[in-house]
């Protein structure tokens, strides 16, 4: 749970623009075979203006 929170705190701080994701749901979360998570379906992220985004 905390990597996954952490991916999205990237996406929202880290990337340029920032990330949305709009779709985080336990469907949307994948465990790889290190049991790490992985946020799938960006299919309705959005990309913001940093000056939007809040």
């Amino acid at each position: 749970m905390l990597g996954a929170a952490q991916g999205l705190a990237y996406l929202h701080h880290g990337c340029v623009p920032p990330i949305v994701h709009r779709d985080i749901k336990a469907n949307n979360v994948l465990i790889g075979p290190d049991f790490e998570p992985y946020i799938a379906d960006f299919g309705f992220a959005k990309l913001v203006d940093e000056g939007d985004f809040a």
